[in-house]
């Protein structure tokens, strides 16, 4: 297997970047400057792909969509800001993954309008620290299921040749506090405690293990991202007790480089 040289699970919130969180960079600085890290140290490995999945990108109702653009262009215009970023896209590659195919947990290529927010805000810090790579965007189907997800993350191991690493994005919980985008749940810090130990403690099986009851009511979007992380990793990753974790505005950021254990 070709498992990816460096990988993270990063957040997707726009204010964790100072110029779109103005006054406000003060309350999410630790989340920030987590990202830049996580960033660098993807962008230390040098990969000359970088495969973002993300739970915002338009989704099928039961395939995994390749982003096949030439060019991947987006922005916050949808958050008050007028920074736009653009990226080379892997067509080639995609070309690549669909001769493997028959082999796949099911995989469709198509072009993107443009880049989600799922994908920007990842890609700004990665941008930030000097990436260089071509970027592939994976859009999860429409109702995945966990072992789904670790199969494409296998699936990817088995059949991209070149150096390559993977960006997982997510938001923890959206219930933490009165006023949060989904509403309040007293239950909903049960889930974000529960994955923020298993990404610290290196045991990321202990998150997927997190019944499905308490996933719903959390309302969160990082455990199917993630769980494509576990599969193209392919063996327990080392422990991460510097993950960073904050939710000041009632969504959970948990941002960590994931190293895998190849002992």
């Amino acid at each position: 297997m070709n498992h990816p040289i460096s990988a993270a699970l990063m957040c997707h919130a726009p204010i964790v970047i100072p110029q779109i969180a103005g006054r406000q960079a003060a309350a999410v600085a630790q989340s920030t400057r987590a990202m830049e890290n996580a960033a660098k140290v993807v962008c230390a490995s040098n990969p000359e792909l970088l495969v973002l999945v993300s739970p915002h990108t338009p989704r099928l109702r039961t395939d995994f969509l390749l982003a096949s653009n030439d060019r991947l262009t987006g922005s916050f215009s949808d958050f008050g800001h007028s920074l736009a970023l653009e990226f080379s896209g892997a067509p080639a590659t995609v070309c690549l993954l669909l001769d493997a195919a028959p082999q796949s947990p099911g995989v469709v290529a198509s072009m993107l309008r443009t880049l989600d927010h799922g994908s920007l805000v990842p890609l700004y810090f990665l941008r930030q620290a000097g990436l260089r790579a071509q970027v592939l965007i994976i859009a999860l189907p429409m109702e995945p299921q966990l072992e789904q997800c670790k199969r494409m993350g296998q699936w990817l191991a088995n059949n991209l040749p070149n150096r390559w690493a993977l960006v997982s994005s997510g938001d923890m919980s959206h219930r933490l506090k009165p006023g949060a985008p989904a509403g309040y749940h007293q239950r909903a810090s049960e889930f974000d405690s529960a994955v923020a130990n298993a990404v610290r403690a290196g045991q990321l099986d202990e998150a997927f293990g997190i019944s499905e009851e308490l996933r719903d009511l959390a309302a969160e979007d990082v455990l199917d991202s993630l769980a494509v992380a576990a599969g193209a990793l392919g063996s327990a990753v080392l422990p991460a007790p510097e993950a960073s974790y904050e939710g000041p505005f009632g969504v959970g950021y948990l941002v960590s480089a994931l190293v895998r254990n190849a002992a």
